[in-house]
């Protein structure tokens, strides 16, 4: 990656980001993705009394799991063994 240098910060230049950066902002937003929706469908067991609201929130809570299970598996899948690039 390169970097500019702007007094004693660095800033990466705009468009020179690594590949490693994004896998690794992909893969932290897919832990989080699973994190919350776990934590949806807790909390909607605690909050709500209507049984069909907690189905939907429960569904809701699921999907947003499946999602983040597809972002951590496709940024494994993107990832060069070695971690040459």
């Amino acid at each position: 990656m390169r970097v500019a240098a702007l007094g004693s910060n660095a800033l990466p230049v705009a468009g020179q980001l690594s590949l490693d950066s994004g896998l690794d902002a992909m893969k932290l937003a897919g832990f989080l993705l699973l994190f919350f929706g776990f934590a949806i469908t807790l909390a909607t067991f605690f909050l709500l009394s209507s049984s069909s609201a907690r189905g939907a929130f429960v569904l809701s809570g699921i999907a947003i799991e499946i999602i983040g299970i597809v972002l951590v598996f496709r940024a494994q899948l993107f990832e060069v063994p070695g971690g040459e690039h």
